[in-house]
């Protein structure tokens, strides 16, 4: 084997299936030996067996190795193994990382670990499993300011099939202030209720968004609840720079705070989602902007918010037919309360109730970062 030949090699594409196991650490080996500089790995396993102790070993042993080269890493498996582990726990520091794509079953991405281990990073794709972050990196947001090593140029960030915290995402914006492109799709994001407000804010303020995409998102009060009993089909989108407000922290009690809420929030989108379960980790959709007028009910209600006011009736349409929804009862859905994504700013934004990718579109917006 021409040595040489080996040295120009750059990108590795790996199939791995239970036949071709055996085979694999030799692969592996093979590029070691020959010091071969592979600055893009994508790497996809099927395997009934272990695969959480497996794809572990292949981080340490083989994608490790590239650590200081690696550009670009797609890693996808597909298993009927269940247990979860934490797939960030295998990771060594990748500086030049610039791109990441997790497709692991049942597995977890600590995002603190992540970000500290690649500070290149400029799109981050996680499909399935748990984002978190610890403890430590929470209690840090709370502190006045970040210092210039800790703030991380992530710039796209696609999430599909996960479980996420509201405080998740206020992490992101804290740290991510570079984040341009963010897409949520067939997710469940977890929070609590204000009792004052009635709203589940997502504070992401520092954000300063062209593009948000959200498809099929399930707002809930628990990240491990039940669809039937704690979803909230309300969600409220400023279109326009959010300028905070007073009157925005604390319970309203007086006709001019009331003024102002309204003056705040009549420059937004409403709008109204139903959930059907299938299973556990199933469920469709559906989506309507709420019109002027239904908005402005909203906005009128929320102004005037009692705590007792908080619902703890079923939140979801009734099931009917399949694909069958109507926007008729959405006043219904008042008394459980309502989510508002609050971003810096926010050029352009998709909510829709159904699934779907566009690669292409998300590429052609990835190429043109800087």
């Amino acid at each position: 084997m021409d040595s040489a030949v080996l040295k120009r090699l750059s990108t590795v594409k790996i199939n791995v299936e239970e036949n071709s196991r055996q085979l694999e650490p030799i692969i592996w080996k093979l590029f070691r030996f020959f010091d071969i500089p592979v600055r893009y790995i994508d790497y996809f396993a099927y395997s009934y067996i272990n695969t959480a102790v497996t794809i572990r070993d292949v981080i340490k042993e083989s994608f490790n190795s590239y650590s200081k080269t690696l550009e670009t890493l797609y890693i996808k498996e597909c298993t009927s193994y269940s247990r979860n582990w934490i797939i960030t726990e295998s990771m060594d520091y990748y500086p030049c990382l610039v791109d990441i794509y997790i497709d692991v079953h049942r597995s977890s991405v600590a995002l603190d670990v992540l970000l500290d281990h690649c500070v290149s990073l400029k799109r981050l794709k996680v499909d399935s499993g748990l984002l978190s972050v610890g403890p430590d990196s929470f209690a840090s947001t709370s502190t006045s300011t970040l210092t210039a090593s800790n703030i991380h140029s992530l710039r796209m960030l696609i999430i599909g099939k996960l479980s996420i915290s509201a405080s998740i995402l206020e992490y992101i914006s804290f740290r991510c202030r570079r984040l341009k492109h963010m897409c949520l799709s067939k997710s469940t994001v977890s929070g609590d209720i204000s009792e004052n407000t009635g709203s589940l804010v997502i504070d992401m303020s520092y954000t300063h968004l062209q593009t948000l995409q959200l498809h099929q998102v399930l707002f809930t009060t628990s990240l491990n609840a039940n669809i039937d009993s704690q979803t909230i089909n309300l969600i409220c989108i400023p279109e326009n720079l959010f300028e905070k407000s007073p009157y925005c922290d604390r319970q309203i009690d007086n006709e001019s705070a009331q003024n102002g809420f309204l003056e705040i929030y009549k420059k937004t989108s409403w709008f109204y989602t139903v959930y059907n379960k299938f299973c556990r980790d199933e469920w469709s959709s559906e989506v309507w902007n709420l019109a002027r007028n239904e908005s402005e009910m909203a906005i009128k209600y929320f102004s005037s918010f009692k705590s007792s006011r908080i619902s703890s009736k079923n939140m979801t349409v009734p099931y009917t037919d399949v694909g069958y929804f109507t926007k008729k009862n959405w006043s219904d859905s008042l008394p459980d309360g309502y989510v508002m994504l609050k971003c810096g700013s926010l050029e352009r934004h998709t909510i829709t109730g159904k699934w779907f990718s566009n690669e292409h579109t998300w590429q052609k917006m990835f190429d043109s970062l800087h």
